[in-house]
């Protein structure tokens, strides 16, 4: 199941003044790096993913994107690896 991206954020600024300081957009950003950068193992050997699915409609982040195409993230899962 997808941890949506909302409740990741919100987590992840919880410290007084974080969201200030780590904003969705830079969230959404960085999202966007960690995609593109092809990196989905984790040293446990679960596999990442950033489902979209129906997450979207209600909580979805919109990274800039270079070709001004849009691709929304909704979420964060992580699931172990057969075999």
């Amino acid at each position: 199941m997808a941890a949506k991206l909302v409740d990741v954020h919100r987590v992840l600024t919880l410290l007084p003044g974080a969201a200030r300081d780590y904003t969705r957009q830079e969230f959404a950003r960085d999202l966007y790096l960690l995609d593109q950068s092809g990196v989905i193992d984790t040293k446990d050997g679960r596999r990442m993913s950033l489902p979209a699915s129906a997450l979207t409609r209600s909580s979805g982040c919109s990274p800039p994107h270079p070709a001004g195409q849009t691709k929304v993230y909704a979420g964060l899962a992580f699931k172990e690896q057969a075999g």
